[in-house]
């Protein structure tokens, strides 16, 4: 049978007691985030931070039973885990608490859950990157007999319990070849800093954000030249992956302005912790345009653009970054003066330079398209997990 949600729980979003005060925090009451969510399994048990009785108490948090499936519908939407104890709930996560009308057995829930494409469909449409509470309250639900819920629960359990133990060997296999790129730039470009490299920062070393203004010789309106948005960015290969020829009268307006060896690197969110930064090669005429949300670096002749480049993606440096950001949450950028500010060192020589980077290079290529496989890899995965669904479920989205 079809069953509202608000007919068969009570909806329950959570809280964030003040952070300003310190006695809210570091209690024995555990305080379920969207990251702590992403860390666990089906099952959660563990948080990374708790309350205390005085920040319940003065809050006005409302605890969320055991055994009660709990999902984000908030920023990440659609993480679903159930509450393995008692525990409380930040306000970008709702509570699904049996109202104990139906019969209904938690695990099938969970799954069911899982099956939903909670972004698509009119129905759903969120503002901003949030869910409705209204409208999901309205949703509707298959609810068959308990015990054949049961029954699709434990054919699930074995079926999508593998997948997902698959899944999760893939993204740790994942993440240790982006561990062993890290090193090896640090290796390669940091470790075996020698006493006779030229030192000191990005700024003296390059030109930040150069003007289309230089162009003392403009281009007739018709004249071809490259257009890069910001999908075309490879964050894992450092490649502009698709180009898009335009007439400058097109782009000479409105856009970042670029050449031949530039670096572009995103300074938007999340396009810069994604590390999308690339130099620019085999551009039209030698002249690029693009997205308004990049910065550009011009190398002087000390050094080769790749130099900068892979220090600019170094994982350590984009984490740091991160934390430099202004403005509004969703739309935080990066200020041009972080950049400037980047030490470097590096050999007088651009031919060694140019050496190491080859060396580096061919290394952080053959990594870059095992994660190329490993990511196709996920890909299949997830059909075969929505496979897997549509099977139990039909079409429940």
């Amino acid at each position: 049978m079809l069953v509202k949600l608000d007919d068969a729980f009570d909806l329950q979003m959570g809280r964030t007691p003040s952070r300003d005060n310190s006695d809210y925090w570091r209690g024995c009451n555990k305080w379920v985030s969207i990251a702590d969510m992403s860390c666990s399994g089906k099952y959660i048990s563990c948080t990374k931070e708790c309350i205390t009785d005085k920040g319940v108490l003065e809050s006005g948090i409302k605890p969320v039973p055991a055994n009660t499936v709990i999902m984000s519908f908030k920023l990440s939407i659609g993480k679903v885990t159930i509450t393995a104890e008692p525990m409380y709930t930040n306000e970008a996560i709702m509570a699904f608490i049996d109202k104990g009308k139906y019969d209904i057995d938690a695990n099938y829930i969970y799954y069911l859950f899982r099956s939903i494409d909670w972004m698509g469909g009119s129905n759903f449409a969120a503002k901003g990157v949030t869910l409705n509470k209204t409208l999901l309250s309205e949703r509707k639900i298959e609810l068959p007999r308990i015990e054949i819920q049961r029954q699709i629960a434990t054919v699930l359990r074995g079926k999508i319990d593998t997948i997902d133990a698959l899944a999760e060997k893939t993204e740790r296999q994942i993440k240790d070849v982006e561990a062993y790129i890290e090193r090896r730039i640090t290796d390669f470009l940091i470790d075996k800093k020698k006493s006779d490299w030229t030192t000191g920062t990005v700024n003296d070393f390059s030109t930040i954000n150069p003007s289309v203004r230089e162009m003392t010789d403009r281009p007739e309106d018709d004249y071809l030249v490259s257009f890069v948005p910001m999908t075309a960015v490879s964050a894992e290969e450092g490649k502009i992956t698709e180009q898009i020829i335009k007439p400058y009268a097109e782009v000479k307006k409105g856009y970042t302005y670029f050449v031949e060896g530039d670096i572009i690197f995103a300074k938007i969110t999340p396009c810069m912790q994604n590390g999308k930064i690339a130099v620019a090669r085999d551009l039209n005429n030698g002249i690029g345009f693009g997205s308004t949300e990049f910065h550009v670096i011009r190398a002087n002749e000390q050094v080769i653009p790749e130099w900068l480049y892979y220090l600019f993606r170094r994982k350590s440096y984009l984490e740091t970054a991160a934390t430099k950001m202004q403005g509004a949450v969703g739309q935080q950028r990066l200020p041009d003066t972080f950049i400037r500010e980047t030490e470097a060192a590096f050999p007088r020589s651009v031919d060694e330079q140019k050496e190491i980077i080859n060396a580096l290079s061919e290394e952080v290529n053959h990594c870059a398209k095992l994660i190329k496989d490993l990511r196709k890899q996920q890909e299949n995965i997830t059909a075969l997990r929505e496979c897997v669904f549509k099977e139990a479920f039909g079409n429940e989205e």
